[in-house]
């Protein structure tokens, strides 16, 4: 069998109090960035998604780089990437944020791809998101209690989310082109992999994975490669925000 893939992944919380510590992470040009944005929602998030990010990189890099020594850009189509002390960090890094928390994915070899999503699995009917369920997975929303019909129809709307994430085309692509065959059950702070498939070019190698986390749902997106892929969450101090986890394989 080959090796397995190390995906690293980071899941932060906001702190109160904490938006200075994180702004001191910040290069230069990632300040003039966020001082850009006009809206106090969009800054904080913005903010939250890259201080996951730089925590993670700087848990898993040689050397441990200080947070300012890591620069978070973004490829033309919107992707991210990294640069440490100006050189572009190979591999592949994905981002999300959502209602308070930042997630973060890295991984250090040229394949697979990847994409992490983060989504809030709300009470209320997520009805909205038939616009972007297929017909069978609308068919498995209806057929489930009430209780885990909103969890389902997030955990659909998220993996496509990191499945797009992974192919580099955001939402261009018909979220529905991509489609989760059967619920899977999940697990706090485990990785239960996904059955789907996808039309879409590039995306016939496709692998997900998910996992509960008190009201939120996380899930990965694998394209390319052949090997197992092993998640790991990244070594980071329990003092820094993080919510921490034992390392799954």
């Amino acid at each position: 069998m080959d090796e397995a893939v190390t995906a690293w992944y980071l899941l932060q919380s906001a702190q109160p109090g904490e938006d200075e510590t994180l702004l001191a992470g910040l290069s230069p040009a990632e300040r003039a960035r966020l001082g850009a944005m006009r809206f106090a929602k969009r800054r904080e998030s913005w903010l939250l998604g890259r201080a996951a990010a730089k925590r993670l990189l700087r848990s898993v890099l040689p050397g441990a780089p200080a947070l300012q020594e890591i620069e978070i850009e973004n490829e033309p189509e919107g992707a991210p990437y990294a640069r440490v002390n100006g050189q572009k960090l190979p591999g592949c890094l994905s981002i999300s944020h959502r209602a308070g928390m930042g997630l973060a994915a890295y991984c250090a070899q040229p394949a697979p791809q990847i994409g992490i999503d983060l989504e809030w699995a709300e009470s209320a009917d997520p009805a909205f998101l038939n616009d972007y369920l297929s017909p069978g997975e609308q068919a498995v929303a209806r057929a489930l209690p009430t209780a885990q019909r909103a969890q389902w129809m997030y955990l659909c709307w998220s993996a496509k989310e990191a499945a797009l994430k992974a192919l580099r085309i955001g939402l261009r692509a018909d979220a529905r082109d991509i489609e989760l065959l059967a619920p899977a059950p999940g697990q706090q702070h485990a990785w239960t992999p996904l059955l789907a498939r996808s039309r879409l070019p590039g995306a016939q190698d496709l692998r997900l994975w998910w996992q509960p986390r008190e009201h939120y749902v996380l899930t990965l997106a694998a394209l390319g490669g052949s090997q197992p892929m092993r998640m790991q969450f990244a070594p980071v101090a329990p003092s820094s925000g993080i919510l921490g986890e034992n390392p799954n394989p």
